[in-house]
């Protein structure tokens, strides 16, 4: 289960660094799966640590993914980048990330 969580995770990423980073290139990460239980549903907090980067410079990057599990799929709610050269993003990845996330297998059905 865990495993297809976090590709579900590393699919986000791919999506997020194709539709938003253009200068940017995420190269390395790893996932801190935290499950949480909100209201009889299945909840995880992903924090996802890594380096992304362009030409010249290298960048740290955190990543905090909400993701419930409905049923059998798993749904990324919101995910919130924070970049070491201060750029943050807050994303909601079924909405804006859905095209590509379908293209991948994942996301809203």
């Amino acid at each position: 289960m865990i495993n297809d969580l976090e590709t579900v995770i590393d699919c986000v990423l791919l999506c997020f660094e194709k539709q938003y980073l253009l200068d940017l290139k995420i190269v390395s990460w790893f996932h801190e799966v935290i499950p949480i239980t909100d209201r009889g549903i299945e909840v995880y907090r992903v924090i996802t640590h890594g380096i992304a980067k362009s030409k010249i410079m290298i960048y740290d990057f955190t990543a905090i993914t909400y993701v419930a599990k409905l049923s059998e799929e798993f749904n990324p709610v919101e995910m919130k980048l924070f970049f070491s050269n201060g750029k943050v993003f807050d994303i909601r990845p079924e909405v804006e990330l859905e095209k590509c996330l379908k293209e991948l297998g994942w996301g809203s059905r």
